[in-house]
């Protein structure tokens, strides 16, 4: 095995070259720097309307309209019985949450069909779980029924009801636990 040490190799390796210049080193490479262009002419060269422009982008905006031309019939059949066997699921399940949420059953339905509908749409992933999940149900409830008690003179309201506040303008207003509930999903 030879020696690699430094000790043994100093002496032997030599190197011969000449000290460059970024002047020098840009002429060996052929390097050209970079010509700064407005924010505006890049936006143009970006936007220009090409063959199928407009249908590409739409394309990667909304997927649905990729796929669905090329989906094949033969899966009709089993992405029906999936379908049937999810909404069979969800239904009681949406309608459970709702009730851990404080809220009347419809909302868990809702809560449960529009998040796949809007998925299905513009959504890219083939496998992906929504759906309404037990513990952010009793979260969103133990928030809403703290919002409520402190705006109600005699406490939470049933499901459904509610609650008169004196807005900081001066005007009543009705708050209602879907309005609460509603405020902090689109606040997450």
């Amino acid at each position: 095995m030879p020696d690699l040490s430094a000790a043994a190799l100093r002496g032997r390796i030599k190197f011969n070259r000449e000290a460059w210049n970024q002047h020098q080193f840009d002429e060996q490479y052929d390097y050209a720097p970079i010509k700064s262009t407005s924010l505006l002419t890049k936006l143009k060269k970006q936007c220009r309307f090409r063959d199928g422009w407009l249908l590409r982008n739409l394309k990667s905006c909304v997927p649905i309209l990729g796929w669905l031309p090329n989906y094949e019939r033969s899966f009709v059949l089993s992405d029906m019985i999936a379908g049937f066997t999810v909404g069979i699921m969800l239904v009681p399940q949406g309608m459970a949450y709702a009730s851990l949420a404080g809220l009347e059953p419809v909302y868990g339905l809702y809560s449960s069909f529009f998040p796949s509908l809007l998925y299905m749409i513009f959504g890219t992933s083939r496998h992906i779980s929504l759906g309404v999940f037990a513990v952010v149900s009793l979260m969103i409830d133990a928030v809403r029924v703290r919002i409520m008690s402190a705006h109600a003179p005699g406490g939470v309201p049933e499901i459904g009801g509610n609650v008169t506040v004196n807005s900081t303008s001066g005007t009543e207003e009705q708050l209602t636990a879907i309005a609460v509930v509603t405020s902090l999903t689109l606040m997450v």
